[in-house]
C-alpha cells in the first residue's frame, strides 16, 4: 500500500462486462468487454484500455445483455477472443511498470478466473486490490454498493455497465479513499 500512496506503483483499475441473462446466474459467463485505467496516486490517470471480447462457449449474447450494457452482437463478433484480448490487456498494463490490479469487489477476479479456465490458460498470480473491501475496511461506509460509495464521495456517474466508465468510477473511489481528489481524475 505504501508504494501505491507514494505513486511508486501504478494501479490498473479495471472492470469487466460479461455475458448475462435475465434472472440467471451462471458459471458459463464469459467476458465481453474489458475496460481499464492506469492510476498513480498523486499523478492522476496515465492511460486507458478498452476492448470488446468475443465469447466462444455461448457466442450469442442475450437481448437482456445488450439492453443492460449497450454491447451488441456486432461488437463482440468483431472482437478478439479472450486469449488475444487478455494478452493485449496484460501488455498494456505491463507498459506502466510495476503495478497492482484493482477492481470494485471480487467479480473481476472471479470472471477472469472463469475465462482463464475456459481457455486453459494459467491463473493470474499478480496482486489484486479489492477496492470495495478497502472502502469497508477504512470505515468509509457499511454500504458496499458502488453507487452509494460514488455518491458519498461526490463522484459523477458514468455510463453504467460499461467497463471503461465503471473502471474510472472505481479509480475515482480509490483516489478519494486514499485522500486524493476524485474529481481530478479525468480520462486522458
Amino acid at each position: 500500500m505504501k508504494q501505491i500512496l507514494t505513486g511508486d506503483r501504478a494501479v490498473i483499475v479495471y472492470d469487466l462486462e460479461g455475458t448475462c441473462w435475465k434472472n440467471v446466474w451462471s458459471r458459463r459467463k464469459e467476458t465481453i468487454e474489458i475496460g481499464a485505467v492506469c492510476y498513480r496516486h498523486g499523478a492522476g490517470l496515465a492511460s486507458e484500455f478498452q476492448t470488446y471480447v468475443k465469447p466462444v462457449a455461448v457466442p450469442r449474447i442475450s437481448n437482456f445483455c445488450t439492453e443492460l450494457t449497450g454491447i451488441t452482437q456486432a461488437d463482440v463478433d468483431a472482437a478478439p477472443e479472450f486469449p488475444r484480448a487478455m494478452l493485449a490487456f496484460l501488455e498494456w498494463a505491463k507498459g506502466h511498470g510495476t503495478y497492482v490490479r484493482a477492481g470494485w469487489g471480487a467479480y473481476e477476479q472471479w470472471q477472469f478466473d472463469l475465462d482463464l479456465e475456459l481457455h486453459e490458460l494459467p491463473p493470474l498470480t499478480d496482486a489484486y486490490l479489492d477496492i470495495k473491501k478497502l472502502y469497508a475496511r477504512l470505515g468509509k461506509s457499511k454500504e458496499k454498493n458502488i453507487d452509494a460509495a460514488r455518491e458519498a464521495l461526490g463522484i459523477a456517474a458514468g455510463e453504467k455497465h460499461r467497463a471503461l466508465d465503471d473502471a474510472l468510477v472505481a479509480a475515482q473511489i480509490l483516489c478519494g479513499i486514499l485522500g486524493g481528489d476524485p474529481s481530478a481524475l479525468r480520462r486522458p
